[in-house]
């Protein structure tokens, strides 16, 4: 079922416009706009958040039901959390119960500050509250702009699972936005990428996840940095390169990090770890921009993201059949030796 559509959405301020963009989101689809700094998805969201009148083009959606997140949103700083929880669910037209209201300050970790005042909350205190206020009443629909700034890796978990079990469970639509996938690829179904104000492609997970392939790069963390490096480049087509100390860097997705892993244990290497490096999404952004669109985008007829490609073993040379061993100077079966020469 189709919880919010956009028909030609655009949002001209002098210079800057964005023009005709189509997005579909259904019940329980985690929908990701994705966009470098001035590339149009903020100015997109906030279209949807009625923060922003659209010029022209419209966005079909109950606004009854619908929760947001606010980037930039500011609360009363003498106000308590608990207050600013429901002032948010009165003024959004949502009737909660004591109960509900526990329970959301329980999710999000603030249950044991519900009596703070909103000026000594920390920064990452106020994004979960304004998550909170967001989520509060179970809505439809929620449109978070930059859900995960401000919070640390534990956080960020908390929040994800939340997000994901109401997508899942209570078939909520969540669009969101993002200016690299650290936080949300483990979440979203589909991702629509924008640029300079243009939508330049809707894809599945599946495929974004095939193109950011391209631009991320995976770090093993060891005490023998030279001999995983070693081992690595004999047994793949890739390239380990040493990094500080104790780090190998190899240009193959994260997703292949477990081979990686399980060969170099083989072979009885220490590993301490395994990261990713690059998380940005702006060398992707950068390919765009050198209108390389059609030869990054995604074939249907691939295989699997990035395969990490094992290097055929040398073959063994072919052993010619042995002759019967002759010994020398034999002669043939009926000669004689003759003495003394012919005569």
């Amino acid at each position: 079922m189709e919880e919010l559509k956009t028909e030609k959405l655009c949002k001209r301020i002098k210079d800057f416009w964005l023009e005709g963009v189509d997005i579909t989101v259904h019940s329980g689809e985690i929908f990701l706009v994705a966009g470098i700094e001035d590339s149009g998805n903020d100015m997109f969201i906030k279209t949807l958040q009625r923060i922003c009148r659209p010029t022209d083009g419209k966005a079909k959606l109950c606004r009854s039901k619908v929760g947001s997140v606010v980037f930039d949103q500011n609360f009363y700083k003498n106000k308590t959390v608990i207050q600013t929880l429901k002032m948010s669910a009165r003024l959004n037209g949502r009737t909660v119960t004591k109960g509900m209201i526990r329970n959301t300050l329980n999710l999000v970790g603030l249950l044991g500050k519900c009596k703070y005042k909103i000026k000594d909350l920390t920064q990452n205190r106020i994004t979960r509250l304004k998550i909170a206020c967001a989520i509060v009443g179970r809505p439809k629909v929620l449109i978070l702009d930059r859900p995960f700034e401000h919070l640390d890796s534990y956080e960020s978990r908390i929040i994800r699972v939340i997000l994901k079990t109401m997508a899942d469970k209570m078939d909520t639509a969540i669009v969101l936005t993002a200016r690299d996938f650290g936080g949300v690829e483990e979440i979203f179904d589909t991702t629509a990428i924008i640029d300079r104000g243009t939508l330049v492609m809707t894809e599945s997970y599946n495929n974004i996840a095939r193109i950011y392939a391209k631009f991320s790069k995976t770090c093993i963390v060891t005490p023998e940095p030279n001999l995983a490096a070693k081992l690595i480049t004999e047994k793949f087509t890739v390239k380990a390169n040493l990094f500080n100390q104790n780090e190998v860097v190899i240009n193959t997705h994260p997703d292949n990090a477990q081979k990686v892993y399980d060969y170099l244990k083989k072979k009885g290497v220490n590993i301490s770890a395994v990261t990713r490096v690059n998380k940005s999404i702006a060398p992707l952004f950068h390919e765009l921009r050198l209108h390389r669109v059609e030869a990054i985008k995604p074939n249907a007829e691939q295989g699997p993201a990035d395969p990490l490609v094992e290097k055929p073993e040398p073959e063994k040379p072919k052993e010619e059949p042995k002759s019967p061993d002759k010994k020398p100077n034999s002669k043939p079966d009926g000669a004689t030796e003759s003495k003394g020469g012919a005569k």
